[in-house]
C-alpha cells in the first residue's frame, strides 16, 4: 500500500513531459495516500468566470476531496496532514486563471471539510497568492460570498483577468476588502 514517486514531470494535456527519474532509496513508499485526479473544465477566457463554470468547478472539486477524506476513514485530514493539491487547471486546457483555480480548491475543500496544502506553481510569484489567500484568511468571507465574487458580472467582461494573475489577485483582494 502506498505510492513511490518514480520521476518528476512538469505540465498538464499537451504541456505534459518527463524531467528526471526520481533517485533511488531517497523516496519511500507513502503509507495511506489515497490518489484522486479531477479535471478542469475547458472554460478558456472570461468564460471561466461564468457562474455555471465556477459552480462546476467548485461541485467537482468538493467531490474529489470528499473522496479523499472517505480514504482516509472519515478523518478531518488533519492529523495525517492534510490534502495536498497543485494548482489544477491552470497550465493545460487553454490556461486557466491560477488564482481563480486556488480560491475554487478552497472553496471546495470548505464545503468537504477537508484541510488543503496547495502546491503553488514555481514559475508565478508567490506574493500574489499569499496576499490573496491572507486576505481571504483576514476577510472570512462566506463560502456562498466568495463563490459570489468569482463569478461577478464585471469579471465576465473583462478579459485582462482571464490571464494575468496581478490584476486578478488585486481584484480579489480589492473585493474582499470593500
Amino acid at each position: 500500500h502506498g505510492a513511490r514517486r518514480s520521476c518528476f514531470s512538469r505540465g498538464y494535456a499537451h504541456t505534459f513531459r518527463f524531467v528526471r527519474g526520481a533517485e533511488r532509496g531517497r523516496w519511500r513508499a507513502a503509507r495511506g495516500v489515497a490518489l484522486v485526479a479531477v479535471d478542469a473544465a475547458r472554460c478558456p477566457g472570461v468564460a471561466q468566470f461564468e457562474p455555471a463554470c465556477v459552480q462546476r468547478e467548485v461541485t467537482k472539486a468538493t467531490v474529489g476531496l470528499a473522496a479523499v477524506q472517505r480514504a482516509a476513514g472519515g478523518t478531518p485530514l488533519v492529523r495525517s496532514g492534510g490534502a495536498e493539491a497543485g494548482v489544477w487547471g491552470s497550465e493545460g486546457f487553454s490556461g486557466g486563471q491560477p488564482v481563480l483555480r486556488v480560491l475554487l480548491q478552497l472553496l471546495g475543500a470548505a464545503h468537504a471539510g477537508v484541510r488543503l496544502r496547495l502546491r503553488l506553481p514555481s514559475d508565478l510569484p508567490a506574493k500574489w497568492f499569499s496576499g490573496v489567500l491572507a486576505e481571504v484568511k483576514g476577510a472570512r468571507p462566506s463560502a456562498a460570498a466568495l463563490q459570489a465574487l468569482l463569478s461577478a458580472e464585471g469579471l465576465q467582461r473583462r478579459e485582462r483577468m482571464a490571464a494575468d494573475v496581478p490584476a486578478f489577485a488585486s481584484y480579489v483582494i480589492k473585493s474582499l476588502r470593500a
